[in-house]
């Protein structure tokens, strides 16, 4: 199966609230070198880069975890705990 790294990626961005803070601390390039499938190719590198750079998805990003937050404090999540942290 291929394009399962920027799947991978793509999913840290909305599974772990504090994934843009880590790959500002430990570098962009760094944490895309962790993609355990091994099928990142550089197109898709540059692209998720470009995308991450992006202050226009950046904010889509924090009001995702804003907009969670909020449903959840509400009680319209039911029975979610993976994304609690």
């Amino acid at each position: 199966m291929k394009h399962q790294d920027i799947i991978w990626l793509a999913g840290q961005v909305f599974l772990f609230r504090d994934f843009v803070d880590r790959a500002e601390g430990k570098g962009l390039d760094a944490v895309m070198d962790e993609c355990p499938y091994g099928d990142l190719t550089e197109q898709e590198r540059q692209a998720f880069k470009a995308a991450f750079e992006n202050p226009r998805l950046r904010e889509v990003v924090k009001q995702w975890w804003t907009a969670y937050d909020e449903a959840r404090q509400a009680g319209e999540l039911e029975g979610v705990s993976y994304w609690e942290a």
